[in-house]
């Protein structure tokens, strides 16, 4: 998934190349290419300096401290949760129901 299309999902704002192809979350210590973390409110922005992740799900005022990719949210810990939502790629069940179902 492009970075500007996630961010549209989250209802945040893409900072950086929003072509940049996003396939999976990662943590903040484990991320890498490809990968998307967050940065909670609590967490030292420091810490922004280990970090390889592709791209960052951060608040507007934590953007100075990160100069690559991100995604702008008022909430990251929730944006990283919707994020998890659109990046999964596990098949959805047929609707209906099962054959052997009695009711």
């Amino acid at each position: 998934m492009r970075l500007g299309d996630l961010a549209e999902q989250l209802g945040g704002v893409c900072h950086g190349d929003a072509d940049l192809e996003i396939t999976a979350l990662g943590t903040l210590e484990d991320a890498g290419a490809g990968e998307v973390t967050f940065l909670a409110a609590s967490t030292p922005r420091e810490q922004l300096a280990e970090c390889t992740a592709s791209a960052i799900i951060l608040r507007h005022e934590d953007l100075k401290a990160w100069p690559g990719a991100a995604v702008i949210c008022e909430n990251p810990h929730l944006g990283y949760a919707h994020a998890a939502r659109a990046l999964d790629t596990t098949p959805m069940p047929d609707p209906g129901a099962h054959s052997s179902a009695v009711v």
